[in-house]
C-alpha cells in the first residue's frame, strides 16, 4: 500500500475482509483435517456408492423382467 492508504475506509474494509476470508479458509481446512470430518465423510462416501451399486441392480433386474417397465406404470392406477 502507498502511504495515506491507511486512510481510505474502502481499503481498510477490503483489507480486514481479506483477513477474515483467510481466517475462516484456515479454520475450514483444519476441521476438513480432523478425524471426524474425515470419518464423515468416508460414511458419505460408502452411502453413495451403495446407492449407486442399488441403482445398478435395479436396471439391471428391470432389463431382464418384461412385465416389470409395463406394471411399474399401472401401479398407481391400480391401487386408486
Amino acid at each position: 500500500m502507498k502511504e495515506g492508504d491507511s486512510d481510505n475506509p474502502l481499503l481498510e474494509a477490503l483489507k480486514n475482509s481479506m483477513q477474515e476470508v483467510e481466517k475462516k479458509s484456515a479454520e475450514h481446512e483444519k476441521l476438513r483435517a480432523s478425524e471426524e470430518y474425515q470419518s464423515e465423510l468416508g460414511f458419505l462416501r460408502q452411502t453413495v456408492r451403495d446407492l449407486i451399486h442399488t441403482l445398478s441392480l435395479c436396471e439391471f433386474a428391470a432389463s431382464r423382467w418384461q412385465d416389470f417397465g409395463k406394471n411399474i406404470y399401472c401401479h398407481d392406477t391400480l391401487t386408486t
